[in-house]
């Protein structure tokens, strides 16, 4: 029988380990378009590692908080955090022209605008709640700010 204490959706941060629910701390998917090492001039070997910051990233999905990625490099241990030009070589685009704490994905970015194209006369309004309303089914956070995506689009 279904028990609301036993069984419930897990955040994105969150994982069964040993029969129990623990917490981690999750990067948001990210990798370096320059990554260069300044102390051993490695170029390339690094891992990808959530900072303290935290960020929010729209997808088709809706929302999700996560954590700003940091590279940190494999030889040295020498740590960077992503830049505008990672976040977008990686799919995401910034709601503002500094790098701040949201990012759209380009596949709803694109999403958005065949379906504005293919149907005229569809409201933003309605899209980014209906994102929200997939948020919300999903138990995530529902709130997704539509100046951020208006921001992000134009």
């Amino acid at each position: 029988m279904y028990n609301e204490d036993t069984y419930r959706i897990l955040k994105p941060e969150e994982f069964i380990s040993c029969g129990d629910v623990v917490t981690r701390d999750i990067p948001v998917p990210c990798f370096s378009a320059s990554f260069d090492c300044k102390k051993c001039k490695c170029l390339t070997a690094y891992t990808v590692t959530a900072g303290k910051k935290r960020v929010v990233i729209i997808t088709k999905d809706g929302r999700f908080d996560l954590h700003f990625p940091q590279f940190n490099c494999v030889e040295c241990g020498e740590q960077q955090f992503a830049n505008e030009a990672d976040f977008v070589v990686s799919g995401w685009w910034p709601s503002l022209a500094k790098i701040g704490s949201y990012f759209v994905s380009t596949s709803l970015l694109e999403m958005w605008r065949h379906l504005k194209h293919q149907t005229p006369g569809t409201s933003e309004r309605k899209f980014v709640q209906t994102l929200s309303e997939i948020s919300k089914m999903s138990h995530r956070v529902k709130l997704m700010h539509k100046k951020n995506f208006l921001n992000s689009v134009l």
